[in-house]
Protein backbone atom coordinates (compact mmCIF):
# COMPACT_ATOMS: atom_id res chain seq x y z
CA UNK A 1 0.00 0.00 0.00
CA UNK A 2 1.16 3.22 -0.81
CA UNK A 3 0.96 6.07 1.78
CA UNK A 4 1.04 9.27 0.53
CA UNK A 5 2.43 11.88 3.39
CA UNK A 6 0.71 15.48 3.53
CA UNK A 7 2.48 18.85 4.46
CA UNK A 8 1.54 18.61 7.70
CA UNK A 9 2.59 15.00 8.51
CA UNK A 10 6.18 16.02 6.59
CA UNK A 11 5.88 19.22 9.20
CA UNK A 12 5.47 16.62 12.50
CA UNK A 13 8.11 14.88 11.23
CA UNK A 14 10.86 17.55 11.18
CA UNK A 15 10.26 19.15 14.69
CA UNK A 16 12.68 16.65 16.37
CA UNK A 17 16.27 16.80 15.46
CA UNK A 18 17.32 13.47 14.43
CA UNK A 19 19.29 10.90 16.64
CA UNK A 20 22.70 10.77 13.93
CA UNK A 21 22.08 14.89 14.10
CA UNK A 22 21.63 15.17 17.79
CA UNK A 23 25.79 16.33 18.35
CA UNK A 24 25.39 18.85 15.75
CA UNK A 25 22.51 20.81 18.41
CA UNK A 26 19.10 21.84 17.03
CA UNK A 27 20.17 25.63 17.61
CA UNK A 28 22.73 25.12 14.59
CA UNK A 29 20.25 23.56 12.39
CA UNK A 30 17.18 24.62 10.60
CA UNK A 31 14.86 21.90 11.71
CA UNK A 32 12.09 23.47 9.05
CA UNK A 33 14.55 22.63 6.76
CA UNK A 34 15.78 19.19 7.52
CA UNK A 35 14.72 16.85 4.44
CA UNK A 36 15.66 13.12 5.28
CA UNK A 37 17.09 11.79 2.00
CA UNK A 38 18.69 8.75 2.98
CA UNK A 39 19.55 5.78 1.13
CA UNK A 40 19.73 1.89 1.54
CA UNK A 41 23.94 2.53 1.72
CA UNK A 42 24.18 5.78 4.17
CA UNK A 43 22.22 8.19 5.82
CA UNK A 44 21.31 11.47 4.19
CA UNK A 45 19.84 14.83 5.27
CA UNK A 46 18.92 18.01 3.06
CA UNK A 47 20.24 20.45 5.84
CA UNK A 48 20.59 24.45 6.42
CA UNK A 49 23.08 25.42 8.83
CA UNK A 50 22.49 28.14 11.02
CA UNK A 51 25.64 30.73 11.77
CA UNK A 52 25.42 33.97 13.28
CA UNK A 53 27.32 35.38 10.28
CA UNK A 54 24.56 33.60 7.90
CA UNK A 55 22.55 30.67 6.96
CA UNK A 56 23.64 27.99 4.15
CA UNK A 57 22.23 24.70 2.63
CA UNK A 58 23.40 21.36 1.25
CA UNK A 59 23.38 17.84 1.91
CA UNK A 60 25.30 16.03 4.94
CA UNK A 61 25.95 12.17 4.39
CA UNK A 62 27.06 9.61 6.66
CA UNK A 63 27.50 6.05 6.76
CA UNK A 64 25.99 5.04 9.92
CA UNK A 65 26.71 7.79 12.52
CA UNK A 66 28.91 11.55 12.20
CA UNK A 67 32.29 10.10 11.68
CA UNK A 68 35.73 12.07 13.30
CA UNK A 69 36.06 13.08 9.77
CA UNK A 70 34.46 15.91 7.74
CA UNK A 71 34.79 16.44 4.36
CA UNK A 72 33.70 19.75 3.33
CA UNK A 73 33.21 20.19 -0.67
CA UNK A 74 32.71 23.85 -1.95
CA UNK A 75 31.96 23.56 -5.65
CA UNK A 76 33.05 26.49 -8.41
CA UNK A 77 30.16 28.57 -10.65
CA UNK A 78 27.79 28.48 -11.26
CA UNK A 79 27.56 25.63 -8.88
CA UNK A 80 26.03 22.56 -10.40
CA UNK A 81 29.58 20.81 -9.38
CA UNK A 82 28.51 19.82 -6.06
CA UNK A 83 25.86 17.69 -8.02
CA UNK A 84 28.61 15.89 -10.32
CA UNK A 85 30.54 15.53 -6.87
CA UNK A 86 27.85 13.57 -5.08
CA UNK A 87 27.20 11.30 -8.23
CA UNK A 88 30.97 10.74 -8.51
CA UNK A 89 32.79 10.39 -5.56
CA UNK A 90 30.10 10.69 -2.53
CA UNK A 91 29.74 7.13 -2.03
CA UNK A 92 33.60 5.93 -1.83
CA UNK A 93 33.76 8.61 0.72
CA UNK A 94 31.27 7.56 3.07
CA UNK A 95 31.88 4.16 2.63
CA UNK A 96 35.35 5.02 4.37
CA UNK A 97 33.67 6.80 7.49
CA UNK A 98 33.93 10.25 6.12
CA UNK A 99 30.98 12.54 6.67
CA UNK A 100 31.00 14.94 3.59
CA UNK A 101 28.95 18.36 3.76
CA UNK A 102 27.92 19.39 -0.07
CA UNK A 103 27.66 23.00 0.17
CA UNK A 104 24.70 24.53 -2.31
CA UNK A 105 25.55 28.32 -3.33
CA UNK A 106 23.19 30.92 -1.71
CA UNK A 107 21.14 32.55 -4.61
CA UNK A 108 20.40 29.42 -6.53
CA UNK A 109 17.34 29.29 -8.50
CA UNK A 110 15.36 26.10 -7.16
CA UNK A 111 12.91 25.52 -9.68
CA UNK A 112 14.27 25.92 -13.15
CA UNK A 113 14.45 23.43 -16.04
CA UNK A 114 17.60 23.19 -15.32
CA UNK A 115 17.65 23.22 -11.51
CA UNK A 116 17.85 20.03 -10.45
CA UNK A 117 21.47 19.65 -12.13
CA UNK A 118 22.54 22.41 -8.89
CA UNK A 119 19.92 21.02 -6.19
CA UNK A 120 20.32 17.11 -6.65
CA UNK A 121 17.44 16.83 -4.49
CA UNK A 122 13.95 16.22 -5.66
CA UNK A 123 12.12 16.34 -2.32
CA UNK A 124 13.75 20.02 -1.40
CA UNK A 125 12.55 21.42 -4.90
CA UNK A 126 8.97 19.66 -4.19
CA UNK A 127 9.07 21.66 -0.63
CA UNK A 128 10.11 25.03 -1.86
CA UNK A 129 7.98 24.90 -4.57
CA UNK A 130 4.73 24.63 -2.38
CA UNK A 131 6.58 27.25 0.28
CA UNK A 132 7.21 29.61 -2.94
CA UNK A 133 10.81 29.80 -2.45
CA UNK A 134 12.61 30.44 -5.01
CA UNK A 135 16.01 30.75 -4.13
CA UNK A 136 18.39 29.00 -2.00
CA UNK A 137 18.93 31.92 1.11
CA UNK A 138 17.57 34.21 3.44
CA UNK A 139 17.84 37.34 1.30
CA UNK A 140 17.40 37.80 -2.44
CA UNK A 141 20.54 40.54 -3.08
CA UNK A 142 23.02 37.34 -2.36
CA UNK A 143 26.64 38.35 -4.49
CA UNK A 144 30.07 36.26 -4.98
CA UNK A 145 31.00 38.44 -2.01
CA UNK A 146 28.88 36.27 -0.07
CA UNK A 147 30.44 32.65 -1.84
CA UNK A 148 33.26 33.30 -0.55
CA UNK A 149 31.95 33.52 2.82
CA UNK A 150 30.04 30.19 2.71
CA UNK A 151 32.96 27.78 3.68
CA UNK A 152 33.39 29.99 6.48
CA UNK A 153 29.39 29.55 7.43
CA UNK A 154 29.75 25.92 7.43
CA UNK A 155 33.15 25.41 9.56
CA UNK A 156 31.83 28.08 11.91
CA UNK A 157 28.75 25.63 12.56
CA UNK A 158 30.59 22.02 11.85
CA UNK A 159 34.50 22.26 13.07
CA UNK A 160 33.64 21.89 17.14
CA UNK A 161 32.03 19.04 15.82
CA UNK A 162 34.78 16.73 14.23
CA UNK A 163 38.63 15.92 14.71
CA UNK A 164 40.58 16.26 11.15
CA UNK A 165 38.57 18.84 8.74
CA UNK A 166 39.02 18.62 4.97
CA UNK A 167 38.05 21.24 2.38
CA UNK A 168 37.62 20.52 -1.48
CA UNK A 169 37.38 23.25 -3.12
CA UNK A 170 36.59 23.02 -7.50
CA UNK A 171 37.36 26.43 -9.71
CA UNK A 172 35.59 28.96 -7.47
CA UNK A 173 35.58 26.83 -4.50
CA UNK A 174 39.15 26.48 -4.33
CA UNK A 175 39.56 30.63 -3.87
CA UNK A 176 36.36 30.71 -1.25
CA UNK A 177 37.57 28.04 0.92
CA UNK A 178 41.04 29.92 1.07
CA UNK A 179 39.29 33.38 1.84
CA UNK A 180 37.31 31.44 4.45
CA UNK A 181 39.82 29.71 6.14
CA UNK A 182 41.91 33.21 6.22
CA UNK A 183 38.63 34.45 7.99
CA UNK A 184 38.18 31.47 10.46
CA UNK A 185 41.74 31.42 11.48
CA UNK A 186 40.96 34.82 12.28
CA UNK A 187 37.93 34.22 14.69
CA UNK A 188 38.35 30.59 15.75
CA UNK A 189 42.05 30.50 16.43
CA UNK A 190 41.06 27.33 18.99
CA UNK A 191 39.39 25.04 15.91
CA UNK A 192 41.41 26.50 12.77
CA UNK A 193 43.89 23.46 13.19
CA UNK A 194 41.18 20.70 13.37
CA UNK A 195 41.25 21.35 9.17
CA UNK A 196 43.98 19.65 8.17
CA UNK A 197 44.01 19.97 4.16
CA UNK A 198 42.99 21.73 1.39
CA UNK A 199 42.16 19.63 -1.54
CA UNK A 200 41.82 22.25 -4.77
CA UNK A 201 40.59 20.78 -7.95
CA UNK A 202 41.41 23.39 -10.77
CA UNK A 203 41.45 26.28 -8.41
CA UNK A 204 41.00 29.72 -9.32
CA UNK A 205 43.91 31.22 -7.11
CA UNK A 206 45.72 33.18 -9.79
CA UNK A 207 47.40 36.64 -8.76
CA UNK A 208 45.24 39.75 -10.75
CA UNK A 209 47.92 42.27 -12.23
CA UNK A 210 45.76 44.60 -13.92
CA UNK A 211 42.40 45.36 -15.66
CA UNK A 212 43.21 43.46 -18.44
CA UNK A 213 44.27 40.13 -16.40
CA UNK A 214 43.09 37.41 -18.35
CA UNK A 215 41.49 36.23 -14.95
CA UNK A 216 38.75 38.92 -15.46
CA UNK A 217 38.57 38.78 -18.63
CA UNK A 218 37.61 35.19 -18.23
CA UNK A 219 35.42 36.02 -15.01
CA UNK A 220 33.53 38.69 -17.30
CA UNK A 221 32.57 36.24 -19.72
CA UNK A 222 31.11 33.45 -16.97
CA UNK A 223 29.35 36.26 -14.81
CA UNK A 224 27.52 37.40 -18.08
CA UNK A 225 26.51 33.94 -19.53
CA UNK A 226 22.66 34.03 -19.85
CA UNK A 227 22.35 30.21 -18.97
CA UNK A 228 24.24 30.92 -15.82
CA UNK A 229 21.96 33.72 -14.94
CA UNK A 230 19.16 31.93 -15.06
CA UNK A 231 20.94 29.07 -12.42
CA UNK A 232 21.94 31.83 -9.88
CA UNK A 233 21.20 35.20 -8.41
CA UNK A 234 23.63 36.78 -7.88
CA UNK A 235 23.31 40.43 -8.45
CA UNK A 236 25.18 43.14 -10.57
CA UNK A 237 28.83 41.22 -12.71
CA UNK A 238 30.47 44.83 -12.43
CA UNK A 239 30.44 44.74 -8.49
CA UNK A 240 31.05 40.87 -8.02
CA UNK A 241 34.34 41.43 -10.65
CA UNK A 242 35.41 43.77 -7.52
CA UNK A 243 34.71 41.44 -4.95
CA UNK A 244 36.54 38.68 -7.12
CA UNK A 245 39.49 41.10 -7.63
CA UNK A 246 39.68 41.93 -3.83
CA UNK A 247 39.41 38.15 -2.96
CA UNK A 248 42.32 37.02 -4.96
CA UNK A 249 45.01 40.15 -3.45
CA UNK A 250 43.95 38.98 -0.11
CA UNK A 251 45.23 35.13 -0.70
CA UNK A 252 48.27 36.15 -1.71
CA UNK A 253 48.93 38.23 0.86
CA UNK A 254 47.49 37.43 3.93
CA UNK A 255 47.50 33.22 3.48
CA UNK A 256 50.98 32.89 4.30
CA UNK A 257 51.09 34.62 7.51
CA UNK A 258 48.46 33.82 9.05
CA UNK A 259 47.53 30.19 7.70
CA UNK A 260 48.47 27.71 10.30
CA UNK A 261 51.42 25.94 8.91
CA UNK A 262 49.74 22.58 9.84
CA UNK A 263 47.42 23.14 7.14
CA UNK A 264 48.75 21.32 3.88
CA UNK A 265 47.49 22.21 0.16
CA UNK A 266 47.22 20.11 -2.83
CA UNK A 267 46.35 21.19 -5.94
CA UNK A 268 45.51 19.55 -9.45
CA UNK A 269 45.50 20.53 -12.81
CA UNK A 270 44.24 18.54 -15.62
CA UNK A 271 47.10 19.17 -17.94
CA UNK A 272 47.37 16.40 -20.19
CA UNK A 273 49.69 15.69 -23.16
CA UNK A 274 46.86 15.75 -25.90
CA UNK A 275 43.45 17.85 -26.90
CA UNK A 276 40.54 17.55 -24.28
CA UNK A 277 43.45 16.43 -21.44
CA UNK A 278 43.68 20.16 -20.77
CA UNK A 279 41.81 22.54 -18.54
CA UNK A 280 39.67 25.08 -20.83
CA UNK A 281 39.64 27.81 -17.86
CA UNK A 282 42.50 27.10 -15.33
CA UNK A 283 46.73 27.23 -16.42
CA UNK A 284 49.00 25.15 -13.72
CA UNK A 285 50.52 28.77 -13.21
CA UNK A 286 47.59 29.84 -11.05
CA UNK A 287 48.40 27.09 -8.38
CA UNK A 288 52.02 27.46 -8.23
CA UNK A 289 51.64 31.60 -7.64
CA UNK A 290 49.82 30.37 -4.83
CA UNK A 291 52.43 27.75 -3.39
CA UNK A 292 54.73 30.41 -4.32
CA UNK A 293 53.39 33.09 -2.05
CA UNK A 294 52.44 30.40 0.80
CA UNK A 295 55.91 28.94 0.82
CA UNK A 296 54.64 25.60 0.62
CA UNK A 297 51.86 23.30 -1.25
CA UNK A 298 52.14 20.52 -3.90
CA UNK A 299 50.66 20.71 -7.05
CA UNK A 300 50.01 17.60 -9.28
CA UNK A 301 49.31 17.63 -13.28
CA UNK A 302 46.47 15.29 -13.75
CA UNK A 303 47.73 13.59 -17.34
CA UNK A 304 44.33 12.07 -18.35
CA UNK A 305 45.16 9.08 -20.89
CA UNK A 306 42.11 10.10 -22.69
CA UNK A 307 39.98 13.04 -23.79
CA UNK A 308 36.69 14.24 -21.91
CA UNK A 309 34.04 13.35 -24.40
CA UNK A 310 32.47 16.34 -26.18
CA UNK A 311 29.79 16.65 -23.69
CA UNK A 312 32.34 17.22 -21.04
CA UNK A 313 35.37 19.56 -19.72
CA UNK A 314 38.47 18.78 -18.28
CA UNK A 315 37.88 21.61 -15.94
CA UNK A 316 35.01 19.98 -14.41
CA UNK A 317 36.95 17.08 -12.63
CA UNK A 318 34.31 14.77 -12.86
CA UNK A 319 37.29 11.74 -14.72
CA UNK A 320 38.85 10.45 -11.37
CA UNK A 321 38.52 6.96 -9.91
CA UNK A 322 37.04 7.51 -6.63
CA UNK A 323 39.71 5.88 -4.87
CA UNK A 324 41.63 8.63 -6.57
CA UNK A 325 40.07 11.64 -4.32
CA UNK A 326 40.41 9.28 -1.59
CA UNK A 327 43.94 9.09 -1.67
CA UNK A 328 44.05 12.53 -2.01
CA UNK A 329 42.81 13.28 1.58
CA UNK A 330 45.80 11.10 2.96
CA UNK A 331 48.39 11.43 0.71
CA UNK A 332 51.62 11.91 2.60
CA UNK A 333 52.90 15.22 0.82
CA UNK A 334 56.11 15.53 2.40
CA UNK A 335 56.83 12.52 0.20
CA UNK A 336 55.88 14.01 -2.71
CA UNK A 337 57.88 16.59 -5.02
CA UNK A 338 56.27 19.86 -4.77
CA UNK A 339 55.32 19.64 -8.64
CA UNK A 340 54.76 15.68 -9.98
CA UNK A 341 52.66 14.10 -12.35
CA UNK A 342 49.17 12.28 -11.48
CA UNK A 343 48.55 9.90 -14.33
CA UNK A 344 45.00 8.55 -15.04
Amino acid sequence: MTIIKTQKTQEQEIKKIPKELEKIGQDQLDLKELIDTSSEDFGQYWVKLLNKKGSLQGKLSFKDALSRKLVIYVPGFPGDGATSFEQTYLDTLVKNKYTVFTLRHNGTVINTKLSFKYINCVKKQTKARFAKEKILGDRDDYTLNDWLKEPYLALGVLAEHFEDIYLIGHSLGGLCSIYSLLDFSLTHGNLIHKVTRLVSLAGTTGIIRSKQSQILKRWQELLNFEIYQKAVQVGDSTKNLAYLKQAYQRIHKKSAQYLPKSLEFLMLCAWGDSEGTIDEYINPVENLELIGNLGRGCLKLVKKAKPVSPEEMAHDFNFLDPQTILNMLTLDLEQENQIGALYC
